[in-house]
């Protein structure tokens, strides 16, 4: 990870390593390199994978909107790298990990905090059962 918050990813292997987004390509925080790349990893060339400037666009687009969706924001956060070869399903790869940007979630956190309690919704007061 840099200072301003990117991970950065290097392939070491002589095996094929690709990068994607959890959440697919909509709304991905995975930077223009990895893109343009269609998540494929070069052998001993760092690049960035996780673009913390992207996010913060992010951010500040869903801040605009009447109920931002702070769910979309944090799975935003998470990268997969895959191993071997790549699938567009994570679970049909063979071997995978996740990494979870906790820096971003912490930057999240700050800007949108989480709420303490839901509030009642008018679907709510149909779906108790009341007693008179």
């Amino acid at each position: 990870m840099d200072d301003a918050g990117n991970i950065i990813i290097k392939r070491a292997s002589k095996n094929a390593v690709f990068a994607k987004d959890a959440n697919g390509p909509e709304d991905s925080c995975l930077s223009a390199d990895i893109q343009r790349l269609q998540g494929q990893l070069e052998f001993e060339k760092p690049v960035k994978m996780f673009d913390m400037k992207k996010f913060q666009q992010h951010i500040n687009r869903e801040l605009r909107r009447a109920y931002p969706d702070r769910r979309k924001l944090e799975t935003q956060c998470i990268c997969v790298v895959g191993f071997v070869k790549d699938n567009s399903e994570v679970l049909d790869m063979p071997c995978w990990i996740m990494i979870i940007n906790i820096v971003a979630l912490d930057m999240l956190k700050s800007k949108l905090p989480p709420s303490k309690a839901s509030p009642i919704t008018l679907l709510s007061l149909f779906l108790v059962p009341h007693c008179l």
